[in-house]
């Protein structure tokens, strides 16, 4: 698998860990834990040298994911795409 595609499918693991989370907080289960999906994706994109706000254009354009309903796999892939496509421009 080449260093782009490894980068989309981190993308949409980390759009179902935020779902995860925000699923499980309304009935008071905290499972969070913090893995560092912008600095990999960050890494296999080669902009390793970028500085935080590369960080904070990944955070924004994950928002995005927020519309999208629990298991919906073509969505998460979708909004995946415009991350990624959002991070390269």
């Amino acid at each position: 698998m080449d260093p782009k595609s490894i980068a989309l499918h981190l993308i949409g693991e980390d759009l179902k860990y935020h779902q995860m989370v925000a699923q499980c907080a309304p009935v008071e289960i905290h499972i969070e834990f913090f893995p560092d999906f912008a600095t990999a994706v960050k890494n296999l994109l080669g902009q390793a040298d970028q500085d935080d706000s590369w960080e904070d254009r990944y955070v924004l354009a994950l928002q995005k994911g927020e519309r999208l309903m629990w298991g919906d796999t073509e969505g998460i892939r979708a909004v995946a795409e415009e991350v990624l496509a959002a991070l390269q421009e």
